[in-house]
């Protein structure tokens, strides 16, 4: 069963699990969100591999051409903001609506995709916006801003919950 991510929450997962650190590297990051999927038998997209698999799609779609160890979480920030959301089944995982390629509210009907009703997919479209704001104007903030940031947009650990699915697959 495919399922979608919208980037905003996905840059929240990654920032949770970072506790802030934007400073972190891929690596690190990717082996936490492995950790949480393991630790509480979950999975983020429809398999226990997809999250790394994204940001190897990612990566490759960007064309920088280094391990993940090599690559901090706020080189790539503002690219995941650029797209609207991560898509997964079975052909693998996928970054869409790249450079406005289909706007956040064009998809504002499929709001139902994410888990959201459609006023909380509106606050979405805001919180990106914001994040957008923020991450342009701070490059590599300090972990406490980024955390008081985060928690002013009412993110915290349920992101993680909310945006994975129970078991090893779906």
């Amino acid at each position: 069963m495919a399922a979608s991510i919208l980037s905003q929450d996905l840059v929240g997962i990654c920032l949770i699990l970072c506790k802030g650190s934007t400073r972190r590297d891929l690596e690190k990051m990717i082996q936490k969100a492995e950790e949480f999927q393991n630790n509480n038998n979950r999975h983020f997209g429809i398999s226990r591999s997809d999250f790394r698999g994204l940001f190897l799609v990612l990566l490759l779609e960007l064309g920088i051409k280094k391990e993940f160890r090599q690559v901090k979480l706020s080189e790539i920030i503002l690219d995941m903001l650029g797209c609207h959301d991560a898509y997964f089944n079975d052909e693998g995982e996928h970054w869409t609506g790249r450079d406005n390629e289909i706007s956040d509210y064009e998809k504002c009907d499929h709001y139902y995709w994410y888990g959201y009703d459609k006023n909380e997919y509106c606050k979405k479209v805001m919180i990106k916006k914001i994040m957008k704001e923020f991450f342009k104007n701070q490059r590599n903030p300090d972990s406490t801003i980024v955390m008081q940031f985060l928690d002013r947009l009412k993110f915290n650990d349920n992101i993680l919950y909310q945006c994975s699915r129970e078991g090893e697959s779906s």
